[in-house]
């Protein structure tokens, strides 16, 4: 049987058939062109690898040193810092004692002395007590004041050498005993002759830790206040002092003057120093008084002036107790004024107690007063009276510096 025989499915012929239109072959389309890659060479590569492969190229490096630290410069710091201290020290005491400025307060005076203060010392109570007030009665100060503290803050302006040479020739003192014969005693009774006037008195002492003994202080503060003194001096022994200030003392007499010739303070004023015992702040407060001399020189000013007033032929002098009305229609030239009694014979001037630098006093003037009318009518002397206070401040220093003025 031949193939077209067969069941099968006629083969497709080889080739298109003559028939619908004519398909053209696609022409075929040249190779897209690559991207051009950079170029590689062999050689290169080869050198490469050897190199990868040559591992004496690559040493590693040696791991670094650790630093040792350096220790903190204690010592040197502390050699800086002493120098520093030395040099600050040195640089204070050159300002301090060459270039520093310095006030002088007039209350307090240094004193140059041999005995550092607190440096006398004695073996027993009996003697350091004895040591004292023989120190005292010899006139040195120093020593005295060195045989203890002082009993207080005040100035020291009474205890200079000069001072208390003249506190010594006010109150000598002598005939010291003293009466405790306790070894151990830390309070000696003592007795001595200050002036003319005995005294006995307790003195108070420090045991120190060597078994030594001191006085437990060697001088006693006081303090001086005139009421209604103010301006007026103040002299304790001759030594100028502030009123109210506190100053430091011995055992003495202290007398109080102004230095004024017209205005004193009287006897009883003075201040005895007789113990060392802590009673706080001794305080006098004096009474100034008129001397004989301020008396004088007062009333001898106060009837001058009187005489002066009187002879004016004014109606009202000026600052004179003896003025009439102005507005009286009399002839001021007509003016006559005659004293008819003695105003001082019972005058008692004294300071005043508000301001006790001046002194005052009330008098009554009778005095005859005569004039003549303007109308032409005559006026007879007839008595007249006036109660007048008279004033005048007494810091002079001369008599005929004394001014008064009446009220």
């Amino acid at each position: 049987m031949s193939d077209g025989q067969r069941g099968d499915s006629p083969a497709m012929p080889d080739a298109q058939p003559p028939w619908g239109p004519q398909t053209q072959p696609t022409p075929p389309r040249a190779p897209r062109p690559l991207p051009q890659q950079p170029g590689f060479a062999a050689a290169d590569l080869q050198s490469a690898l050897t190199r990868s492969r040559d591992q004496s190229r690559f040493v590693a490096p040696e791991p670094a040193t650790e630093r040792t630290s350096r220790p903190f410069p204690v010592r040197a710091l502390l050699w800086v810092s002493v120098a520093m201290v030395v040099i600050g020290v040195i640089g204070g005491v050159v300002y301090v004692t060459y270039f520093r400025g310095r006030q002088i307060d007039p209350d307090v005076i240094v004193k140059a002395t041999g005995t550092p203060s607190n440096q006398v010392r004695a073996q027993t109570p009996q003697e350091i007590v004895t040591d004292y007030f023989k120190a005292l009665a010899d006139g040195d100060i120093d020593r005295a004041l060195a045989m203890g503290p002082r009993g207080g803050n005040g100035s020291e302006r009474l205890l200079s050498p000069q001072a208390f040479t003249r506190t010594r020739e006010l109150s000598a003192l002598n005939s010291v005993q003293v009466l405790t014969t306790d070894p151990e005693a830390t309070k000696v009774q003592v007795s001595y002759r200050l002036g003319d006037s005995p005294v006995t008195t307790e003195i108070a002492l420090n045991r120190l830790d060597t078994g030594e003994y001191q006085l437990k202080r060697s001088t006693v503060p006081i303090q001086i206040d005139v009421p209604g003194g103010e301006g007026l001096p103040l002299l304790i022994n001759g030594q100028g002092v502030d009123q109210g200030q506190v100053y430091e003392a011995v055992p003495g007499i202290y007398q109080l003057d102004t230095g004024l010739p017209f205005i004193s303070y009287p006897d009883t004023s003075r201040l005895s120093v007789i113990t060392l015992d802590d009673v706080g702040i001794q305080k006098s407060s004096p009474v100034p008084q008129l001397t004989q001399a301020g008396l004088d020189a007062f009333l001898s000013a106060a009837s001058k002036s009187l005489d002066s007033c009187l002879a004016e032929r004014r109606k009202a002098p000026a600052g004179c107790p003896v003025g009439m009305d102005p507005s009286l229609p009399i002839v001021e030239s007509s003016i006559t004024r005659s004293l008819a009694n003695d105003p001082w014979a019972s005058a008692r001037p004294s300071l005043k107690s508000s301001r006790q630098s001046q002194v005052e006093v009330t008098v009554t003037i009778g005095y005859r007063l005569g004039y003549t009318w303007n109308s032409g009518g005559t006026q007879n002397p007839t008595l007249e009276q006036k109660v007048a206070t008279v004033t005048a401040d007494m810091l002079a220093s001369r008599a005929d510096q004394v001014r008064v003025v009446w009220e």
